[in-house]
């Protein structure tokens, strides 16, 4: 008997919990797939990010994006499969050519790069490690190094993880804390893009 009350209440905790967890909040036209690299995942999250902070650039790590959806309809309960953790948007103040050595340590060797928005990447894997990148443009213009750009990451990039160390050493009056989890900024952009027609747009090429 007391085992059953206590299922019986911690049953009564996560329905509360998961109120609304699977209440249609969009409708995606395309699969929303993963991928090392562009994907139509990636780029829903990434333009997410910038939406929500107001960036003028975006990234995210692979592995942080969990799940991929199909198309049709979608609920909470699909936005916390794809992003189960906790993390919140936050955004540095770089110079460009910065980011720039940034994405270049994340293509260095065999690395696959990053998840982004705002922007495009080119690279070549024949070129030497630190040079590999082509083209990299943002909102459709080169990127300047010693302009000053709003780039949005998560708290968990931005404490150096991932291979992101240089992150780490930013001072704190370069980075707004914004206090939005990423997850709620993508299901803010589902809700206010719906029907979703996200497809590869080129934003990140390998030569």
């Amino acid at each position: 008997m007391y085992k059953r009350q206590i299922y019986t209440s911690i049953k009564e905790v996560q329905n509360e919990v998961e109120k609304g967890y699977d209440e249609v909040i969009g409708i995606s036209e395309y699969a929303l797939t993963r991928g090392q690299g562009e994907s139509p995942m990636n780029n829903l999250i990434c333009d997410a990010m910038i939406d929500a902070s107001g960036a003028d650039f975006s990234f995210t790590n692979f592995g942080g994006v969990r799940s991929d959806l199909k198309a049709g309809p979608i609920t909470p309960r699909d936005v916390f499969k794809v992003l189960p953790f906790g993390n919140a948007l936050v955004v540095f103040h770089l110079k460009g050519d910065f980011l720039k050595d940034l994405i270049e340590g994340k293509i260095a060797g065999n690395r696959s790069g990053l998840a982004i928005g705002g922007g495009q990447i080119i690279y070549d894997r024949a070129r030497d490690d630190g040079d590999k990148i082509e083209i990299f443009n943002i909102a459709g213009e080169p990127i300047q190094k010693d302009k000053i750009y709003r780039v949005a990451t998560t708290d968990y990039l931005a404490e150096g993880n991932s291979g992101l160390s240089q992150l780490a050493e930013i001072p704190e009056t370069e980075i707004d804390q914004t206090g939005i989890l990423l997850r709620d900024a993508v299901t803010q952009y589902i809700q206010k893009m719906s029907p979703l027609k996200i497809k590869i747009d080129g934003r990140w090429q390998k030569q």
